[in-house]
């Protein structure tokens, strides 16, 4: 039954000996290790898990415990440097005051044992590539500058920072404030990222009863689905070509 009777094969992992060892020794630092693993997982973690969990599973207390989420999975992850008055939590804990990181990662959780997590922590800043990316860009006097451009995002970076609050508060501005598209009577939003985490927003917006769109002409002066003129919109039509994710299948469409 394992691995479907031998025609399944799975390449093996190479993994530093030090976190091998934690997996299969029987000592007590190992044994300790697999028995709290969640632990030590969370303690390492970068990103916190943000989710509402349905509990009608496990109200009845009969049968294995059973994780269900309802609605989005995602991860929080704060700033580089924690709010006043709070200790560093999660990515905080990898590039402020280091000196003293091991004693902030056991203020965490207690229980760990505190030779194993230095061990873990030790094993992360010079084998992991992400930490290792992370740390060092933390140390960049302008992080900006570390954005890369289009290339080497589509190559594929451990690390991209990404800005898009402005964007955003413009788009708010110019559609709620100054009712670009009518009076807005009341709104919702929601920002969501896609696969190589670049954010969105879904938007609904309530107009005044005398904005309503209502007629297909009304729609079609505020929508466009189709690629502007370069002679007569010359501008928009510069900027939908360096957003658009395929630029061969625009021009080919343009072109039909």
């Amino acid at each position: 039954m394992c691995c479907k009777g031998g025609n399944v094969t799975i390449s093996q992992v190479s993994a530093p000996d030090e976190l091998l060892q934690l997996f299969l020794d029987s000592s007590t630092e190992g044994r300790h290790f697999r028995q709290h693993i969640r632990s030590y997982n969370h303690v390492m973690s970068f990103t916190s898990l943000g989710v509402h969990v349905d509990e009608s599973l496990v109200a009845t207390g009969r049968g294995i415990y059973t994780f269900r989420a309802q609605g989005a999975i995602y991860h929080k992850i704060g700033g580089f440097h924690p709010n006043q008055g709070s200790r560093p939590r999660y990515l905080q804990l990898y590039i402020y005051d280091t000196d003293h990181e091991l004693q902030n990662r056991m203020r965490e959780n207690p229980i760990l044992n505190q030779t194993i997590v230095y061990k873990l922590q030790k094993l992360l800043h010079h084998c992991n590539l992400f930490v290792i990316v992370f740390r060092q860009l933390a140390l960049e006097p302008n992080i900006e500058e570390c954005g890369g451009d289009e290339d080497t995002i589509e190559r594929g970076r451990d690390i991209n920072v990404i800005n898009c609050d402005g964007k955003l508060t413009k788009l708010k501005d110019d559609v709620i404030n100054k009712g670009v598209l009518g009076r807005v009577k009341s709104y919702m939003y929601v920002t969501e990222f896609q696969k190589h985490g670049l954010p969105h927003v879904h938007m609904l917006l309530i107009l005044d009863t005398d904005d309503k769109l209502r007629e297909p002409e009304e729609y079609d002066s505020m929508v466009k689905a189709e690629i502007p003129r370069h002679e007569s919109e010359p501008e928009l039509y510069e900027v939908l070509l360096k957003h658009i994710e395929s630029k061969l299948s625009v021009y080919e469409e343009w072109t039909l």
